[in-house]
């Protein structure tokens, strides 16, 4: 696990997206829900949800325990399955690599509200470059 220093950038860092644990193929994160962030009816926004999965699922497709070796990627797909709704936070993601080769990666993300029932779960593909 990443014990090392990590700032998200614009827009995972405007929501308030945490790092919580970082290793190779493994990645969780955490969300504070704050009121900006429900839809109107007092729930968390469906985007919000899919914008933590695309950065969970992302992560974990390219760790590197060095961060001067660390790949950036873009998203080349993403799904969302919502289960459920949650009105209040923290969210818990956990996305895990499921596979894929040097440049293209395909991650799992199971979505949970803060008593631990999954709400989302979504598939990212990924392709890494330097």
């Amino acid at each position: 696990m990443t014990t090392a220093y990590y700032e998200f950038a614009g827009f995972n860092q405007h929501l308030g997206i945490q790092l919580v644990e970082w290793k190779e193929g493994h990645c969780v994160m955490e969300l504070p829900i704050e009121p900006h962030l429900l839809n109107r009816g007092g729930a968390v926004h469906g985007g919000v949800i899919s914008t933590l999965i695309d950065a969970v699922g992302s992560h974990a497709g390219k760790y590197n325990a060095d961060p001067a070796q660390r790949p950036k990627s873009v998203t080349v797909a993403l799904t969302t399955q919502f289960l459920g709704l949650a009105k209040q936070g923290p969210l818990r993601a956990v996305g895990t690599q499921i596979g894929g080769g040097k440049r293209i990666f395909f991650s799992r993300v199971v979505v949970h509200a803060p008593d631990g029932t999954p709400i989302a779960c979504g598939d990212v593909t990924g392709r890494r470059f330097s």
